[in-house]
């Protein structure tokens, strides 16, 4: 969006286009002043143009073109960004990237094993705290089968958000295990860089709080 329109214009881009994130631009796309989420417009009162750039607007987090994609993923982790302005080595802006396209890289394209996750379940639960999950599970769906609160607005699937809570891309044929929001999940097989499966448990530790599930 531009930083010179009007209440009206921003209002209608955002509800007509309905995209999570928007680049504030000013004089050119490669002037980019700052990032509106979508999220943080809605909450607000008062949508005036000075009001959203005062209290919501956030700093643009730019990165080179050159940067690895593991290496942007730590650090977008660790920033706590979930959006990148890419820059070029002149200093234009050459596009964007999300958490979630990090994510569909790492745990594999999502599309390729739709055949695949027909075949095979994709949560299989082996007793009433006990599950198997395939790291191509919407992230929705682990949360109301487990009956965990998971952070279900950072990651779409739970593969992602394994590899958002290890921070890092674990290694083909790793079994890492993590204790992470009421769960202790070991991963079985990690391919290609990507997780296929886990064996996830209810921790001890869990609280009422984060579990709202009934067992049977």
């Amino acid at each position: 969006m531009w930083q010179d329109e009007n209440d009206e214009q921003w209002a209608k881009t955002i509800s007509e286009s309905r995209y999570s994130v928007y680049p504030i631009c000013s004089d050119s796309a490669d002037d980019i002043v700052g990032i509106l989420y979508a999220k943080d417009y809605f909450r607000l009162k008062d949508k005036s143009r000075d009001n959203v750039m005062d209290t919501a607007v956030r700093p643009a987090y730019f990165v080179p073109e050159t940067i690895r994609t593991d290496v942007l993923f730590r650090n977008m982790k660790k920033t706590r960004n979930h959006f990148a302005v890419v820059i070029d080595e002149y200093g234009g802006m050459s596009g964007i990237v999300t958490m979630n396209d990090l994510l569909e890289q790492l745990v594999g394209d999502l599309e390729d094993d739709i055949s695949i996750a027909e075949e095979q379940p994709l949560i299989e639960r082996i007793d009433s705290k006990t599950w198997r999950i395939r790291g191509i599970a919407p992230l929705d769906m682990v949360s109301e089968q487990v009956g965990v609160l998971l952070p279900e607005d950072d990651y779409d699937t739970f593969g992602g958000f394994v590899f958002g809570v290890l921070g890092t891309i674990p290694e083909d044929g790793s079994t890492p295990e993590i204790e992470e929001d009421g769960l202790v999940i070991q991963v079985t097989d990690i391919r290609d860089r990507r997780m296929e499966s886990a064996v996830v448990y209810l921790s001890e530790n869990v609280s009422g709080e984060k579990h709202h599930g009934k067992e049977n």
